[in-house]
């Protein structure tokens, strides 16, 4: 019988680096508005909620 082994979560990132978000040319109208929400999910904290709870379920 094949033993699956269990994944372990950091604590600390290894290496950090931005992500930039890419639109297609067609949903150009839409990045201003997509710049808007995502810097209101980051001052709510609502991207640090995410981000704690991938790391306390063991990671993606």
């Amino acid at each position: 019988m094949k033993q699956r082994r269990k994944a372990l979560g950091l604590r600390q990132p290894v290496v950090e680096f931005k992500h930039y978000h890419y639109l297609n040319r067609r949903h150009e109208k839409l990045a201003q508005s997509l710049a808007v929400v995502l810097e209101r999910l980051d001052k709510e904290g609502v991207k640090g909620t995410i981000r704690e709870e991938v790391m306390n379920s063991g990671g993606i």
